[in-house]
């Protein structure tokens, strides 16, 4: 054992305690009144038991304060509780058998690195959590924990620069950023793997006009959690990030007014996607990602989403009209395969109203970008057949149209048909049949060849059969399907 406690050690041009390589076979202590005025390098040391630094003072603010790099300890390394680092604390590649607890502890070097420790492995849980503190960035590239981070209560500041930055960090378990979590620049989790749950509720990650979080292709086994009390101002990026449970935002804060507020291009998420009650300033990406089921309302809508390519096999929190206005939402505008993607979830959910609901409004949308000409056919078929969802339509304008054609030509114009021969006994006109004769444009009933329309009653029998054609033409072009096609 080797306990330091209460000892003060000072040198103004070197290190205050030089220990490098040093073995220990059981504890080591450097607590209580542990004063260094200068550098502590414990590099490559061997500690056998614990090595506990609760309540010292490690003091080199113009270069490193604690030295560990490669250091190995085989029980629990605690800087916690009154721990006080002015300087950079250094644990490259040092592994530690048990836990790293780092509670309550305050690192200060605001120009440079408060904490690093690339390649740092713990075996058991590390904890950053109520009362630890930083000013300067935190930077654990490549470690790998073996248990919790627990990041609970914890402060990270770092002005100008990236506050946490954890680069293809390997967590076995849970990693906690949630309440009284604060990190005043950017948090950095590029490429990390989290094995358990990723818990980031009542947390508050701040760096406006940047990256809040930067996660792309973070991969989450289980949730992650953004939801109630969650704060970010800047950009949440999880671009090509994999989630392998539930996605929640519920109730979250998202804040990049000049950009993307929470961008999930080509990200996964295995469970259900959660945004009901989210507030977005800023655009909301969902381009080419993917998830089971997408849960949403109207309040978490930004002005402007990114949705070309989104998939997802069920959607819930609005309905089918609603829907629609959530479509013109999209920032590049008409994109057949976003009505395609919703039609096809509602025809699996036994919607069919709603899948037709939503095709119609494509093809209309579709004509509406044509010239007048396209605009004008598109008005024409979306009355007549509904772009081909709705044939029935084409019976009632039939209907209507013998209709009125039984009561022009049978009362109003009945006068201005001759019979086209001049038999002994004028032929009974029958106006219902003589409407439908002309209504029917490769049927013929010869009931028109047996009247000559004169005048106004000649001028409304062309009308009818041009009528009729343009019928005709609408229920074909639906039932082969050509009016679906983009």
């Amino acid at each position: 054992m080797l306990d330091c406690s209460d000892g003060q050690f000072y040198n103004s041009d070197g290190y205050a305690l030089g220990a490098a390589g040093l073995i220990v076979d059981q504890d080591m202590f450097c607590r209580l009144g542990f004063t260094a005025n200068g550098g502590v390098n414990l590099a490559s040391a061997h500690i056998g038991g614990q090595l506990i630094c609760r309540n010292g003072q490690f003091s080199n603010p113009d270069g490193y304060a604690l030295v560990a790099n490669r250091l190995r300890v085989e029980g629990n390394m605690v800087c916690g509780e009154g721990f006080m680092a002015t300087g950079e604390v250094h644990l490259h590649s040092a592994h530690i058998s048990g836990q790293l607890d780092c509670t309550g502890g305050h690192f200060s070097n605001p120009d440079g690195y408060a904490l690093i420790g690339d390649g740092l492995r713990v075996d058991g849980g590390m904890f950053c959590g109520e009362g630890f503190t930083t000013t300067g960035e935190v930077r654990l590239s490549g470690a790998h924990i073996g248990s919790v981070l627990a990041c609970t209560g914890g402060q990270f500041s770092n002005t100008g620069g990236p506050a946490l930055v954890v680069e293809r960090l390997v967590v076995e378990g849970d990693m906690h950023c949630d309440e009284g979590f604060l990190a005043s620049g950017e948090v950095d989790l590029l490429g990390a793997h989290i094995g358990g749950q990723f818990i980031c509720r009542g947390g508050q990650f701040s760096n406006p006009g940047g990256l809040a979080i930067s996660a792309d292709g973070l991969t989450v086994d289980s949730d992650m959690v953004c939801d109630e009390g969650f704060l970010a101002s800047g950009e949440v990026s999880l671009s090509g990030a994999h989630i392998g449970g539930v996605l929640s935002c519920r109730g979250g804060h998202f804040c990049n007014s000049d950009g993307s507020a929470l961008n999930l291009k080509r990200a996964t998420v295995s469970g259900l996607l959660r945004m009901e009650s989210a507030k977005l300033q800023g655009i909301l990406d969902l381009t080419a990602s993917k998830t089971s089921s997408y849960h949403d309302d109207q309040r978490s809508w930004p002005d402007t989403l990114r949705l070309d390519g989104f998939v997802y096999d069920s959607i819930e929190g609005a309905s089918a009209k609603e829907r629609l206005q959530w479509l013109r939402r999209n920032e590049s505008g008409y994109s057949p395969q976003l009505y395609d993607q919703l039609a096809a979830v509602y025809r699996r959910a036994g919607q069919d109203d709603d899948a037709r609901r939503v095709l119609i409004a494509k093809q209309r949308r579709r004509f509406a970008q044509r010239n007048l000409l396209w605009r004008i056919g598109g008005y024409m078929l979306d009355g007549l057949v509904g772009y081909g969802y709705r044939t029935w339509l084409a019976a009632f304008w039939l209907v209507g149209f013998l209709i009125l054609g039984t009561w022009m030509f049978g009362s109003v114009y009945r006068g201005e048909l001759t019979p086209a021969k001049k038999p002994d006994v004028q032929p009974p006109l029958q106006p219902f049949y003589y409407t439908l004769d002309l209504l029917l444009p490769v049927v013929s009933l010869h009931v028109r060849d047996a009247w000559i329309a004169h005048d106004a009653a000649q001028v409304w029998s062309v009308i009818f059969i041009i009528v009729g054609w343009i019928l005709a033409t609408a229920v074909v072009l639906s039932l082969t399907g050509l009016l679906k096609r983009d």
